[in-house]
């Protein structure tokens, strides 16, 4: 016989979450709908921009009450590309147009980074996945608000926000298919912009050529390193293009400028031995466990 009282409600039959859900859907649009109308009888303007925060806002809570991805996700998008919205196009700021687009962008890149931190604090689930299209809005956003464009400083944001989100991704789900990518492309952000942001007239193409190849050959290096999260021997594999493209590398930048050669060969050689000094850190605290 049923103990329970019979005015409680079973939280796990299909029928209570499918009114639930009809429930949440109700509000949700008896809020953004009333505030439409609302805005159309004292003509405010910032009313109908404060509707896609509110519904945004309904379904995240719904979303983290319930533990629920499918509640959580567009509510967490939906909040916060209205707050952009309101943030980029509203009355607060006085913006360009590119400006405008930059804020909203900046301003909506918190609402993946917002699923990935729900996911693991409230669901405990890891969703750290929200990370990569969070850095490559957040990245197209911050270059777009100054008033002139900067495609290398784009390049170097972008790409290393969207290697980190895969470096973290793939140290924390232990896949290392996620980590070369993750090291490649921030290698490759970072040697782009080092050795061709600056003035043309600066550096000669083979200079810039040859920085970028030996900042990509240390991702390689920073490969061997990450695969300490995953396996417990020594990947050494990735220092077979690491070694060549920093050979190929010095080569031309010593042809393209031999007069700061030495102090580029010694930067970039330091750097080496850091990320080899980080590997010796990650195998003692393996040893340990």
């Amino acid at each position: 016989m049923d103990a329970r009282p019979q005015n409680q409600i079973d939280s796990t039959n299909p029928n209570h979450t499918r009114y639930n859900n009809l429930s949440i859907a109700g509000i949700t649009l008896i809020a953004g709908g009333g505030l439409l109308l609302l805005d159309q009888i004292l003509h405010t303007t910032w009313l109908s921009l404060l509707a896609l925060p509110v519904v945004g806002g309904i379904l995240l809570a719904q979303g983290i009450h319930s533990h629920q991805m499918n509640w959580y996700i567009p509510g967490s998008l939906a909040l916060f590309f209205g707050l952009g919205v309101m943030a980029g196009f509203g009355p607060i700021f006085r913006l360009t147009t590119f400006q405008k687009i930059g804020l909203l962008l900046l301003v909506f890149s918190q609402g993946w980074t917002c699923i990935a931190l729900v996911a693991h604090f409230r669901v405990k689930r890891d969703a750290w996945w929200a990370l990569v299209p969070a850095g490559v809005v957040a990245g197209a956003g911050a270059v777009l608000i100054p008033t002139e464009i900067a495609w290398f400083t784009l390049v170097l944001i972008v790409g290393g926000v969207l290697g980190l989100g895969l470096l973290l991704w793939g140290t924390t789900s232990k896949t290392f298919g996620l980590i070369i990518p993750g090291c490649l492309t921030i290698g490759a952000a970072v040697g782009t912009y080092l050795g061709w942001s600056n003035d043309p007239r600066a550096l000669s193409p083979l200079t810039s050529t040859g920085t970028t190849l030996v900042v990509l050959g240390l991702s390689w290096v920073l490969v061997s390193v990450f695969s300490r999260a995953v396996t417990t021997g020594f990947v050494w594999w990735p220092l077979v293009p690491a070694g060549i493209l920093v050979i190929v590398g010095y080569g031309l930048y010593i042809g393209g400028d031999p007069n700061t050669a030495a102090n580029f060969i010694g930067n970039t050689g330091s750097v080496g031995l850091i990320l080899m000094g980080i590997y010796l850190l990650m195998m003692r605290r393996d040893s340990h466990r």
